[in-house]
């Protein structure tokens, strides 16, 4: 966030997380988001593959073997310069639900 100069505000607007979810993964060390809501604090951030890999490490998660998580990591290696808006259209389009807050 601070590379970018990202408020919590920014990346929550940018991610469709609220700022309460950003905050806690920031600050608290006990909190444990779901992979959905990392992925899309990745794509708000606009962060290279290499780097979403250890954002999701470092948060204590891992891809499994689903569908659904290798549509995320489709997303995140081919979709990370795409806004949050984009990448969940494209999860629609493969019948997954998309991530962030979205309506």
């Amino acid at each position: 966030m601070s590379r970018k100069k990202y408020t919590v505000e920014t990346l929550a607007e940018r991610s469709l997380a609220s700022t309460k979810t950003i905050q806690r993964m920031r600050n608290d060390e006990n909190y444990t988001p779901k992979l959905g809501t990392v992925v899309a604090v990745c794509i708000g951030l606009q962060l290279h593959p290499i780097l979403s890999g250890d954002l999701i490490k470092k948060s204590g998660l891992a891809f499994k073997y689903t569908e659904e998580h290798t549509a995320y990591q489709f997303i995140l290696s081919t979709h990370f310069r795409s806004s949050i808006y984009e990448c969940n259209k494209k999860l629609a389009c493969c019948g997954f639900k998309s991530i962030g807050r979205e309506e």
